[in-house]
């Protein structure tokens, strides 16, 4: 395999990184506020709720960029898009 296109390899990787992160540490988080919400109240407070549904949205937002670092780093494997998308 020869990289094609190395400016769209590099911000793919950089994503790649970036989503990794994101989802690494949100998903640790999400986990331990399903933990919390189990062991204690039934119904968490409503700043916990707050924060529990950013961290959800944000995960979400983290896969999204970790899936499109892994299509461009695909992409710039690819003769076509040698020179951008035509």
């Amino acid at each position: 395999m020869e990289i094609k296109n190395t400016a769209l390899f590099f911000v793919g990787v950089i994503l790649l990184v970036a989503g990794s992160l994101v989802v690494l540490f949100d998903y640790l988080q999400i986990q331990f506020y399903e933990r919390l919400g189990k062991e204690s109240y039934p119904l968490p407070d409503i700043k916990d709720q707050a924060v529990y549904q950013r961290l959800i949205i944000e995960f979400s937002i983290g896969t999204t960029v970790l899936s499109g670092g892994i299509g461009m780093i695909g992409m710039s494997f690819l003769g076509r898009f040698q020179n951008g998308i035509r």
